[in-house]
């Protein structure tokens, strides 16, 4: 490389060398140079280049150049976002401007806050709170925090804000909160009070738990990972509540009553009728089919909505049947005032009053009663729904309304069902062959041994006591057939 000392003189070559306020040593004494920045006034020129060492008081020194503007973070300086040579400082501004531009007015420093630690950024400066009407972002982080416009944050993304924030990181406080407002006051300007949670967490009051809380009559409502709720028993018709939002029923189900118990209750079927809550493509054999509803009988009987739940004793297959509240004709025979035009306390004796019109109401019966005003105590097992077993009537607080006990050789949730499990005579020995059922539905036989024997089908001789002037024969069918133990009195050992 051609080096020039003082003016440029393209014909003279030079070493490499040092040049301060003007002049250089190394090239002599008082030898003249320049630095090729004017703002520099000491630099090092090599073959390769030349590097400011020192600036004026108009420029800053960044990377060994002289900069009217550089960019400050914490203590460090950035060039096009490279940490460069040199130490800074943005406490000019505020104590907690964690980044900032600095630029030079002649020999005066101007400062630009750009970002805060512990604090909020807000018009260039840093503040304690934001103003009323903004949301408080980044309050999972030290650095990062601002004052925005209200927005939502959806799968840790924002949305429905500033142009220039939509799509940019943002997290709910609760880490199972899968949308959260931040909105301009209050505790949503944090974004603390959710709106929807995630990984199977059910929303209340604002906040993502993994339990509906007990004794508040709650509906665990939900089944996916996302949008579960504790809720209020609510209706469900096609697809939305009372309050239009989205909600859920079984299939072919049109309308359903969601429960305490987080169960979903068929009311109305869209497809198929309606038995035990449940809405099937046939009815059983028990029962006729008639409006779309599986019906007892065609004279009186009346028809209740309800859900089976099977499950087994030692000796017979017991079905349990669930009610759900249901709207049901007064029984033949009572007088019962006229409905009123407006609900009130007293309108339903045994249920829920519900404004069906501006001018007409409806008793939404409880489990086990029906009737205009839900005066009437149903009994379920008048006529029998088992069609072939015994009924037992009763009313718990899961709302059991009756069970079946299926006779021998059937099953089903109302016996309905002939059982072929024992027909090819399974257990040996005399034993007793069991018909069951699991809880999917699938048939099953137990034997039930006689004396002497064990095993699945009974098949597997056991030790035997007898009494009076016999013996204890221990193996019977064993290694060692004649070993025995003596009873009291004289014994006879088989040879």
């Amino acid at each position: 490389m051609r080096l020039t000392a003082g003016k440029p003189q393209s014909d003279t070559c030079l070493p490499p060398h040092r040049c301060l306020n003007g002049t250089s040593e190394e090239l002599g004494p008082g030898r003249a140079c320049s630095c090729p920045e004017p703002a520099c006034s000491s630099c090092s020129l090599t073959a390769d280049g030349a590097v400011c060492e020192v600036c004026d008081a108009t420029r800053f020194l960044a990377d060994g150049s002289c900069v009217k503007n550089i960019m400050c973070r914490g203590t460090k300086v950035l060039r096009k976002g490279v940490v460069v040579p040199g130490k800074c400082s943005c406490k000019s501004v505020h104590r907690q401007c964690q980044q900032c531009t600095i630029s030079k007015d002649g020999t005066s420093d101007t400062y630009a806050c750009l970002g805060c630690r512990m604090t909020f950024f807000h018009q260039g400066q840093c503040t304690d709170t934001c103003p009323t009407g903004m949301a408080e972002y980044g309050m999972h982080s030290d650095f990062g925090r601002m004052c925005l416009q209200p927005f939502l944050c959806m799968g840790r993304k924002v949305r429905d804000g500033p142009a220039d924030r939509n799509g940019r990181k943002c997290r709910c406080p609760d880490k199972n909160c899968h949308v959260c407002p931040f909105a301009g006051d209050g505790a949503s300007r944090q974004g603390a009070v959710c709106e929807k949670c995630r990984a199977k967490q059910y929303l209340h009051e604002g906040r993502c738990v993994a339990e509906c809380p007990a004794g508040e009559g709650l509906v665990p409502f939900g089944s996916k990972q996302y949008g579960r709720q504790c809720r209020q028993p609510f209706t469900c018709t096609r697809g939305k509540d009372d309050q239009g939002e989205a909600c859920e029923c079984p299939a072919r189900c049109d309308t359903c009553r969601w429960n305490q118990e987080g169960a979903a209750v068929c009311t109305e079927c869209a497809k198929g009728y309606l038995v035990a809550g449940e809405c099937l493509k046939t009815c059983p054999t028990d029962r006729v089919a008639e409006d779309g509803t599986c019906i007892v009988d065609k004279e009186g009987g009346t028809s209740t909505t309800a859900t089976t739940t099977p499950t087994t004793t030692a000796t017979a297959t017991t079905t349990t049947v669930t009610t759900a509240t249901t709207t049901t004709p007064t029984e033949p025979g009572t007088t019962v005032e006229p409905l009123p035009t407006k609900c009130s306390q007293t309108t339903c004796e045994n249920g829920e009053c519900q404004q069906a019109t501006e001018n007409t109401v409806v008793c939404v019966c409880a489990a086990g009663f029906s009737g205009a005003r839900c005066e009437v105590e149903i009994d379920y097992c008048q006529p029998n729904p088992c069609a072939n077993g015994t009924c037992t009537a009763g009313l718990s607080a899961s709302f059991t309304m009756f069970t079946c006990a299926c006779h021998a050789g059937f099953t089903g949730p109302l016996c309905q069902h002939a059982s072929k499990a024992c027909l090819s005579n399974p257990c040996l020995n005399g034993a007793a062959c069991v018909e069951r059922e699991d809880a999917a539905g699938a048939e099953f036989f137990v034997c039930e041994c006689t004396p002497g024997y064990q095993g699945s089908d009974c098949g597997e001789a056991v030790s035997q006591r007898l009494v009076g002037n016999q013996c204890c024969l221990a193996v019977l069918l064993s290694q060692h057939p004649h070993v025995c133990v003596a009873a009291p009195g004289s014994c006879t050992v088989p040879q």
